[in-house]
């Protein structure tokens, strides 16, 4: 698990690929985590977890952007996904790229 601030991220692989679970503010100082996690996890197929995400910038949605681009809008499940969220999503047109899961 890594923290920062009030950020964590922690990471739970299965035979299916993996789930990671992120907590607080993904922002400039924490994205980085997160890109860094979702490079390590390469090629398998991600579920992100945003049921305890509070706030989410445009350097979470880059990291987000560059997993669809370089694995297939497939590779990443994010789930847990508020309203808010959801809206962010939907005018960044990244929501056509993520199956998204709602809350």
């Amino acid at each position: 698990m890594n923290v920062v601030g009030d950020f964590t991220l922690h990471v739970e692989s299965h035979d299916g690929g993996s789930i990671v679970w992120l907590k607080g503010e993904l922002d400039a100082a924490t994205s980085p985590q997160l890109d860094e996690c979702l490079q390590s996890i390469d090629r398998q197929p991600v579920t992100i977890d945003f049921s305890a995400l509070t706030f989410i910038d445009s350097s979470g949605i880059s990291v987000l952007v560059r997993r669809c681009h370089s694995h297939g809008p497939d590779s990443v499940v994010v789930r847990g996904v508020r309203p808010a969220q959801r809206r962010v999503f939907e005018i960044t047109r990244l929501g056509e790229l993520l199956t998204l899961d709602g809350a």
